[in-house]
């Protein structure tokens, strides 16, 4: 049985009386076949694409079908930002709008190599020959530069653009120019980053965990975790967290590097941390997103799914409705089947703070 899981933390709030937790299926409908990427979800519609060359459009509300596009295979994650859906289809990018599923612009022979990012606007595609920035709206190329491999999809922070190369360098760009403000070499090529706060956040692949000021590229602090990290990092006001593949997920002072607490995950984590009020949810290979205390590391249950997972969820965080996970599950002898979770109406009948979980000592 295969699940894709997508968990859409939407506006990072619990519920009025503090909790996010449990989560209950809302509703569960047939797809037809397949996924090829992890779906995502606007404010109305959840989007799938699948291995048979689809795109489909369902709603949020029941799952109904809105629309269907056919012959758009992509083995890319899907890009969402405002009305339109960029689906990386060889080596074209389809600018498709979200009411109807047709397309608006189609850029050709562009092959990213990083998934896009769609944001404020704005559709950057690292490629073989470097960065290129689309105007979202309608396709039109507002600059190209020249860039080294870039695996990892880029992050906007306010005008600037930050990138991480195969190479070890991390880099900031003028978001409306491409122009270069600051690059620093790391020890290792860097990862997914996280921007916040005057500060980027990123974990390295010789398994340090790096920060650098947002403003000039100096490096603040780093840590030797001694593991390869696993997906993008997260944070609140106080800490940034980090999950890599011996198992744990840490949290770090944000300010000063200091660990706050780790934790021992059962299984292997299949993404990055990302937080929700003052819960950390931590995707797993297993049959569940696990749920952490932010503050302190104490387990707080979860998010089941029926089956275990076998492609990493896509993580999403947006500014308008409650918290949703998204989990697709089939296989040869089962129906493909989307289910809708989402936070329940009541709090846990039992404190969480009680149920099962491992606090590490920090590292010294």
């Amino acid at each position: 049985m295969l699940i894709a899981l997508a968990v859409a933390a939407h506006a990072l709030e619990p519920n009025a009386d503090g909790h996010v937790l449990p989560m209950a299926p809302r509703w569960s409908v047939d797809v037809a076949g397949a996924p090829a990427a992890e779906p995502v979800s606007d404010a109305r519609q959840v989007y799938l694409a699948l291995k048979a060359g689809q795109v489909v459009a369902r709603a949020l509300s029941d799952g109904a079908e809105k629309w269907r596009r056919d012959n758009l295979a992509t083995a890319q994650p899907l890009g969402l930002d405002g009305s339109h859906l960029f689906v990386v289809a060889g080596a074209a990018i389809h600018a498709l709008r979200t009411a109807d599923g047709r397309d608006d612009w189609i850029k050709p022979d562009l092959m990213p190599t990083a998934p896009l990012l769609a944001e404020g606007g704005w559709v950057i595609a690292a490629t073989a020959s470097g960065l290129v920035a689309l105007r979202g709206s309608d396709g039109a190329i507002v600059w190209q530069r020249k860039a080294g491999t870039i695996r990892e999809r880029p992050t906007i922070d306010g005008d600037r653009l930050y990138c991480s190369l195969e190479d070890g360098r991390m880099t900031a760009l003028q978001l409306e120019s491409g122009e270069p403000i600051w690059e620093q070499q790391l020890g290792g090529a860097p990862g997914a980053v996280y921007v916040s706060h005057g500060r980027v956040y990123a974990g390295g692949s010789d398994k340090y965990f790096y920060c650098l000021r947002a403003d000039t590229g100096e490096l603040l602090w780093e840590w030797r975790v001694g593991a390869t990290f696993q997906g993008r990092p997260s944070g609140d006001e106080d800490h940034v967290y980090v999950a890599a593949l011996d198992n744990i997920v840490r949290a770090f002072d944000r300010a000063n590097g200091a660990l706050r607490w780790k934790v021992a995950l059962p299984e292997r984590p299949a993404s990055g941390p990302i937080v929700a009020g003052t819960t950390v949810f931590v995707p797993a290979v297993a049959a569940e997103v696990w749920a952490f205390n932010a503050r302190t590391g104490a387990r707080q249950g979860g998010v089941p799914v029926p089956e275990r997972l076998a492609v990493p969820p896509e993580l999403v965080e947006r500014a308008d409705v409650g918290l949703f996970a998204f989990a697709i599950t089939g296989g040869l002898t089962n129906e493909w089947k989307l289910t809708l979770l989402a936070t329940t109406g009541d709090p846990p009948v039992v404190p969480l703070s009680t149920l099962p979980g491992t606090v590490l000592p920090p590292e010294r």
